[in-house]
């Protein structure tokens, strides 16, 4: 039995072609999904470093912050210092300060008001209340050697003093305090010669670091602050990855519309390539394609092949009396009764004029031969209207059989061709079988 492929190699490569079409859609679909992937890694991407970068950029904004209230601080007491200290009205925030020995730390003005001279650290101190209490900020002087017991280091701020007197100009880093973040700062205080007026007893001489001031800014007001810069960042991010996602969805659409019509036209070129566009039926070149093919194979497997060569009779009178148009109708009606008479895996072609082509994949004589009268039948049955006249059926047919003495498919076509003369030489409307 022959394979069914022959028969239908043409329709199979066409249906190959819709399957490397859908093939391609389904490609260019999943390119698409690829790059809307990729997209979002890069905006993922963007997003983190972006993110990273603010928060860095937070880390500075607090350091910032840190360093711009204690040069503040130290502007103060140097102003403090400058004026030999200043004097105030005592009150109960503003106590005589205890630890302050002078002689004139207490007076009583010649309108008997009384003042109480407040020293650099002193107003320092005061000054880091307020500060606590407005922005949260806690502003701490301390030192190795205090004369205040409240002025004593933490654990952090006893290294961040071991470091300066190692040579360190600065500490920072992200601490907890009473259960909450920080961003901690610290900068030595230098003995200045305006120190000595307090600090003398203890030893120190000037230049040498005596202590330091710590600043702690509440992570809490600084992510206040960024909070709407990460808000703009989040919704910037979103909207550029919409619009490139929708970029990408209409680029896939219309590449998706392009391939399609592209195939669309591919799959017609094929069809034209291999039909004949009158009859609907394989063409010429299809023709030799696949006989090429069967010869090879019933070489391969020894298996019979045979074929037929069809001449309408009498086609060149209807062309001549009734047109072309007329000729065209009655080709359309051979071709039909051609393509009801053969089997499913004989292959019909329209080789052009009136001639047509049926292939008889492993088909020996006596089969060949048999669908020949099947074929004849049926035309000689036809009876087409062609104007005002009728064209009444008749084909001759020539049978040919692959001999062992054929060396290709010229030779096949050619005794086919001898039977067609065969049958015309008697009396048309009949089969001749080709001679050896």
């Amino acid at each position: 039995m022959a394979k069914v492929t022959a028969k239908h190699e043409g329709a199979i490569e066409m249906d190959k072609n819709d399957k490397e079409l859908t093939l391609q859609q389904r490609n260019l679909k999943k390119y698409a999904l690829a790059t809307i992937a990729l997209w979002s890694l890069v905006i993922s991407l963007s997003l983190y470093v972006t993110y990273q970068s603010n928060a860095k950029h937070l880390m500075d904004l607090g350091r910032i912050i840190a360093r711009s209230s204690l040069e503040k601080d130290i502007l103060y007491r140097r102003w403090n210092a400058a004026q030999g200290g200043v004097y105030a009205k005592p009150s109960k925030l503003t106590t005589p300060n205890p630890y302050l020995h002078i002689a004139e730390r207490d007076i009583i003005t010649s309108r008997g008001k009384r003042l109480t001279m407040i020293n650099p650290a002193y107003m320092t101190r005061q000054v880091h209340e307020i500060g606590r209490r407005t922005n949260g900020i806690q502003g701490h002087i301390t030192s190795l050697n205090p004369i205040r017991e409240a002025n004593k280091p933490d654990s952090w701020e006893r290294l961040a003093l071991e470091k300066f007197e190692q040579g360190a100009n600065e500490v920072s880093s992200i601490e907890i305090i009473n259960e909450k973040q920080y961003l901690r700062l610290m900068q030595p205080l230098t003995t200045e010669k305006s120190c000595l007026k307090c600090h003398q007893q203890q030893g120190y001489v000037q230049g040498q670091i005596r202590g330091g001031i710590s600043q702690s800014v509440p992570m809490a007001l600084l992510t206040k602050m960024m909070k709407k810069n990460l808000s703009e960042l989040w919704i910037k991010h979103l909207m550029l990855w919409l619009a490139g996602t929708i970029f990408i969805y209409f680029t896939y659409r219309a590449l998706a519309q392009k391939t399609l019509k592209l195939g669309k036209a591919n799959k017609k070129l094929g069809e034209l390539a291999l039909t004949d566009v009158l009859t609907g039926l394989f063409n010429r070149r299809y023709a030799r394609q696949q006989l090429k093919k069967l010869w090879k194979e019933s070489i391969e497997h020894g298996t019979p092949l045979a074929c037929m060569l069809i001449d309408a009779d009498n086609f060149k009178e209807v062309n001549d009396n009734y047109g072309h148009e007329a000729g065209d109708v009655v080709l359309r009606e051979i071709a039909k009764e051609l393509q009801n008479a053969v089997r499913t895996d004989d292959i019909v072609c329209r080789l052009g004029g009136d001639e047509f082509f049926i292939i008889c994949p492993n088909t020996d004589e006596a089969g060949c031969m048999h669908i020949a009268n099947i074929t004849l039948a049926k035309v000689l049955a036809l009876s087409v209207d062609v104007g005002a006249g009728t064209w009444q059926g008749s084909i001759s047919i020539g049978v040919a059989v692959k001999k062992d003495s054929m060396e290709n498919i010229g030779q096949l076509i050619k005794a086919a061709d001898q039977g067609v003369y065969a049958a015309k030489d008697a009396g048309r409307g009949c089969i001749r079988l080709a001679k050896e």
